[in-house]
């Protein structure tokens, strides 16, 4: 008997309902199924499942589990169907090849007409969704108590700290708060500086505050975040650097990593309409350390030439500065990463395969850049 193996996805959201799909093709036309499909030569069951529901949902899903595989016999061929426990991770399930889909509560399953492999999953379902349901109000329970404690214990410090509070209220903006601005400015303020029941600490903090704010809004005003380069006649124009980023293959990434070290990681890269590209995975450190702190550099070289007989070499950088996020949508990320795969194999490449392999596990990064600058290296 022909032997047929294909995946399942069990998506379900956070009411514990599950989504259910009605087929509109072929023999078993109107019944209804688990989403998912036929698994392809050299993949694995999780990256058959992601390929299928990218193509039949236009979504991204986090695999939780393996939940059951099932064995089924139809009249035609024998099925094994490996059934994973899903969510949405990103995208809005939109049918392209079904013709009707609906959320399910457990106690809703029986009131469609399955395929007779979906029907096996069924039971099981019933059981570990209704556990699970159980699990899922626990843990809710558990926060919501964990909340209500912490909103005690944070209701009871501002009671302890309200007068403080309201003496803070009352000095900023007072003629007093505006004497002792202008006299720290001109560097006459007393060390020993009382107002009401404010400490001499408090109101020194609120003035090094103040100078702080004041520095970073002349920062702003003037665009002065980034130094200018201190040998000017090495500097490049923008356009020069504009000219390396298009051509450079590659060049590092700078983000601010784990416990506050820098990570840098080389990567290929497009620039294109001013912003920078970036493929990669949909996990990981470089992503973890972006979601703390968008901001980022990146550093490219040119070739570079060496003089003959010396050690001198000559090339050029360019050092770009901004911040850098997840393209969050789907057909500008299917368009940035053809482009990408343009840039580094501009023949004898079959993009659409490779996005069809490849694209529902990759994310693109843009970083909008802000300051660019660039140098040539002459060294003697």
């Amino acid at each position: 008997m022909k032997q047929i193996e294909v995946v399942a996805a069990i998506i379900h959201d956070a009411e514990g309902r599950l989504f259910a799909t009605q087929r509109g093709y072929g023999e078993w036309k109107d019944y209804w199924e688990f989403p998912g499909g036929k698994m392809e030569a050299g993949e694995t069951p999780e990256e058959a499942l992601r390929r299928e529901i990218w193509e039949e949902l236009a979504t991204h899903i986090a695999i939780e589990q393996l939940l059951d595989t099932v064995e089924w016999d139809y009249p035609a061929f024998h099925l094994t169907m490996h059934c994973y426990l899903c969510h949405v991770e990103s995208g809005h399930l939109q049918l392209k090849e079904h013709e009707a889909a609906r959320w399910l509560r457990t106690d809703q399953l029986e009131s469609v007409g399955w395929l007779p492999a979906d029907w096996e999953l069924i039971r099981k379902l019933k059981k570990e969704m209704t556990t699970e349901r159980i699990a899922y109000m626990e843990q809710r329970l558990d926060r919501a108590t964990a909340a209500a404690a912490a909103l005690e214990e944070a209701l009871g410090q501002y009671a302890a700290v309200q007068d403080d509070i309201t003496a803070l209220d009352a000095y900023l903006g007072s003629p007093e708060w505006h004497a002792d601005r202008a006299a720290d400015e001109a560097g006459s303020l007393p060390r020993d500086l009382k107002r009401g029941v404010l400490s001499e600490d408090a109101i020194w903090n609120l003035l090094e505050r103040h100078r702080a704010l004041a520095r970073y809004a002349s920062m702003a005003e003037n665009n002065t975040f980034f130094r200018p380069m201190r040998r000017f006649k090495q500097q490049m124009t923008d356009e020069e650097c504009a000219d390396l980023l298009r051509q450079a293959p590659r060049g590092i990434l700078a983000v601010l990593g784990d416990g506050g070290y820098p990570y840098t990681v080389p990567l290929d890269f497009l620039y294109a309409d001013g912003n920078l590209y970036f493929h990669c995975a949909r996990e990981g450190h470089k992503l973890d350390a972006i979601r703390r702190c968008n901001k980022a550099s990146f550093c490219v070289l040119g070739d570079g030439v060496k003089e003959p007989d010396s050690w001198w070499y000559h090339f050029e950088s360019v050092v770009c500065f901004g911040r850098i996020g997840i393209v969050d949508d789907q057909q500008r990320t299917d368009a940035l990463l053809r482009r990408l795969g343009a840039k580094y194999f501009p023949q004898g490449y079959d993009i659409e395969d490779d996005m069809r392999r490849n694209a529902p596990r990759a994310f693109v990064l843009e970083m909008q850049i802000e300051h660019m600058s660039g140098k040539r290296v002459r060294e003697k």
